[in-house]
């Protein structure tokens, strides 16, 4: 008989049987045995498969092709168990274990027969949090079944939350952790022996919630004039339409943009409502009056709650050169054939296809409430809150994500011939740290929103949320490392990067398939834009300081110095394939990494400034003003 049988357990395994191959080697695009670097990286692996048994077993043989297993009892049932997880070890190692099992194995496989009397079948959460000593509470109850007799159990760790445990986020515990080796797609994952629920503590978030204090110092005042001007060219143009970067033929790179984002710059309602917001403080009285009276318009006649993406032909022209388009370009409707038109390629906007607003609505909005008062917000929170309902309605608890959406990756059809496989939207969706970002800002929002509106239930549940988003960030900033420290990820054969240090790739995509890392957006060939901090606001900026600030600083710095003309409007580097220029967003991550992450100077920061992308309207240019003033006023 195996060995494990008198314990309740069996190992099975294919050594050099296997016809598995694996890659633990990273950056090298899995695209098949046709792919040589992919061939000569990857190795022939094995899954080696725990199986439990709930009752004695009288014996085992191989029969027609099959392996029987007979019961003491006549019945039984078998419960399986991958027990190395996506770290698929070698199967030339695996080969040797039929002379016998390596005492690190056995080891495994006792731990399982050990706790798995019962196993998970769901989870619900509640949240608490107290003021006192700024703590939240996430509690976690199981429901389990019935496997043995014995009824031994361990409840489970969302892979995401062990690692960020695992990695040395401020989290504990109110039992006993253990560590069974097994690595998901989504990360480590652990155990608490013996409990149906468990609570989790995580400590200091409070101030990533408050308001953030204005600086004491002076502010510079040709730069408090500079953001008075951005600010009055906003106020005299009324309703801004989006920004369409190109002209009526859409030449180059303001075609690629809008075919491969769907997005419209500046596309989504709140946006200036987050901006204006910012800039409140530094406004003369009467500019300040104008600017919220302008604020109550836009949030009265473009909700951000309720609106997908803006239309890009209403409103006034960003752009000086507005005279280019015509009506027929600046359709509402486009007929279902037309290519140059400023609204074609937004049908296929992620928020549009799955008619649903923007997560980070619920922060900005929470940062308009706080500008100019809550008179009708108790009855508009819950629409504001329900923005987060189709993602919640896709939760997934071990990658604190969401499952794929919908139509999130299609197969494209060359007309030259040929396939590849698309990521429809390449910012939005994607379960990696764009998602991440968003919802820790939204998170803040809530419970900003809550704390005006006096509603308890909804701050609460808000702690929650922050405390998940903040671990889940925390993970994702850590994951690389943590995967190479595991084992699951390795450096490359081609001598790219000498330690894993200069990886410096996020997680892009993480879902039930599995992560995929990368250091831009993208789309089959067609490369986007920076995603460490896509999303970002002040305070998740903050939070990278206070957690990551050597993976953002790494990341950023490997930018700068492969494009060092990264802060120009217009510049003529870029990432990019098929296409002259990078994204505005990446001047504006890599501006305030280095202002809020890295803490660079405001001598520096004013150098990079530059000037507005657009003659006005430009959000990120105040953005980085705002960020140059609150540093000159930090300055000691």
């Amino acid at each position: 008989m195996p060995e494990g049988i008198e314990r309740g357990w069996m190992l099975l395994w294919y050594g050099s049987g296997s016809f598995f191959r694996a890659l633990t080697a990273a950056g090298i695009d899995v695209a098949g045995s046709n792919n040589r670097i992919w061939s000569q990286a990857a190795y022939k692996a094995d899954s080696p498969l725990l199986v439990l048994f709930d009752s004695p077993v009288s014996s085992i043989s191989i029969e027609d092709d099959a392996l029987r297993v007979r019961f003491v009892s006549g019945r039984g049932n078998a419960f399986i168990v991958p027990i190395f997880g996506e770290l698929l070890p070698p199967a030339d190692e695996t080969e040797k274990w039929k002379n016998a099992l390596p005492r690190d194995v056995v080891r495994r496989c006792d731990w399982w027969a050990q706790h798995g009397g019962r196993f998970p079948l769901g989870v619900s959460e509640s949240y608490g949090y107290d003021a006192d000593s700024d703590t939240v509470t996430i509690t976690q109850r199981f429901e389990f079944a019935d496997f043995r007799a014995d009824g031994s159990f361990a409840a489970p760790v969302s892979p995401i939350l062990a690692t960020a445990n695992l990695e040395g986020f401020p989290m504990e515990f109110s039992a006993q952790v253990e560590d069974p080796g097994v690595v998901t797609a989504a990360g480590s994952w652990l155990a608490v022996p013996g409990v149906q629920s468990y609570d989790i503590r995580l400590r200091g978030l409070g101030k990533y919630a408050a308001r953030r204090p204005m600086p004491a110092g002076p502010p510079p005042q040709h730069l408090i004039a500079e953001l008075r001007d951005q600010v009055s060219r906003i106020l005299a143009a009324g309703h801004l339409a989006p920004w369409y970067p190109g002209g009526k033929n859409a030449p180059g790179w303001s075609g690629d943009y809008q075919r491969y984002t769907q997005d419209l710059v500046h596309g989504y309602p709140g946006e200036v409502l987050a901006a204006l917001a910012e800039a409140l403080p530094y406004l003369t009285p009467p500019l300040r009056q104008q600017a919220i009276l302008y604020m109550q318009r836009e949030r009265r006649e473009y909700p951000p709650e309720t609106i997908d993406h803006l239309l890009g032909g209403q409103g006034a022209r960003r752009e000086s050169y507005a005279f280019t388009f015509s009506e027929e370009f600046l359709a509402d409707n486009p007929p279902a054939g037309a290519v140059n038109n400023i609204n074609t390629s937004r049908r296929g906007n992620f928020f549009v296809r799955h008619k649903m607003p923007h997560p980070l609505a619920i922060y900005q909005l929470a940062a308009y409430y706080d500008a100019v008062g809550r008179s009708d917000l108790p009855e508009k929170l819950p629409g504001i809150l329900a923005v987060r309902d189709p993602w919640t309605a896709r939760a997934d608890w071990a990658t604190g994500g969401t499952y794929q959406w919908p139509g999130q990756i299609s197969v494209y059809s060359y007309p030259w011939g040929g396939t590849t496989v698309l990521n429809t939207s390449i910012w939005h969706g994607n379960g990696g740290v764009i998602d991440a970002n968003y919802f820790l800002a939204a998170s803040i929002g809530q419970i900003r929103l809550a704390r005006l509106a006096g509603d308890a239930a909804a701050e609460r549940e808000g702690w929650g949320l922050l405390a998940k988003s903040a671990a889940r960030r925390y993970a994702l900033g850590r994951m690389r490392q943590h995967l190479y420290a595991r084992g699951a990820l390795t450096l490359p054969p081609d001598g790219r990067w000498r330690s894993p240090d200069e990886d410096v790739r996020e997680p892009y995509m993480l879902d039930e398939y599995g992560m995929t890392f990368s250091h831009v957006s993208r789309n089959a060939g067609h490369s986007g834009g920076l995603i460490a901090l896509y999303g970002a606001v002040p305070e998740t900026l903050l939070f990278a300081r206070d957690f990551l600030s050597e993976q953002t600083a790494r990341y950023f710095r490997t930018y700068v110095e492969a494009l060092p003309d990264w802060h120009e409007a217009w510049g003529a580097s870029s990432l990019r394939r098929e296409s002259s220029l990078c994204f505005p967003t990446d001047s504006l991550q890599t501006f305030l990494a280095n202002a809020i992450v890295m803490g660079a100077s405001p001598q520096w920061l004013e150098r990079h400034l530059d000037v507005p992308w657009q003659q006005r309207g430009d959000l990120y240019y105040i953005h980085k003003l705002v960020e140059t003033i609150r540093a000159h006023q930090s300055a000691p």
